[in-house]
């Protein structure tokens, strides 16, 4: 085993667990795919794909409370994220 060098300064995870497609408190279905989809896309449209990865995560522990997203390695964790909280999202962790 050897160590991997990151190659993004910053890693956006958003909780996309639709494990069971009728539990409303998976992040996966309550918004958590059109979450990511969006700052996925604003990260490439941006061209910061290589600073920054917006990757969908399994469950991160925190059902009934999302859709979560984590912004890594600066331990951010966000809750009950809703569509209008993506534009602070971005102001505050893409476009800096």
């Amino acid at each position: 085993m050897e160590p991997l060098a990151a190659t993004q300064k910053r890693l956006i995870l958003v909780c996309c667990n639709q494990k069971n497609p009728d539990d409303s408190t998976l992040c996966g279905n309550v918004g958590a795919i059109d979450i990511w989809a969006e700052l996925k896309s604003y990260t490439k449209e941006k061209g910061l794909q290589q600073e920054i990865r917006v990757v969908k995560s399994g469950c991160l522990d925190y059902c009934g409370k999302g859709p979560i997203v984590c912004i890594q390695p600066e331990q951010q964790w966000y809750q009950g994220i809703k569509k209008e909280d993506i534009e602070k999202i971005k102001r505050e962790w893409i476009d800096r």
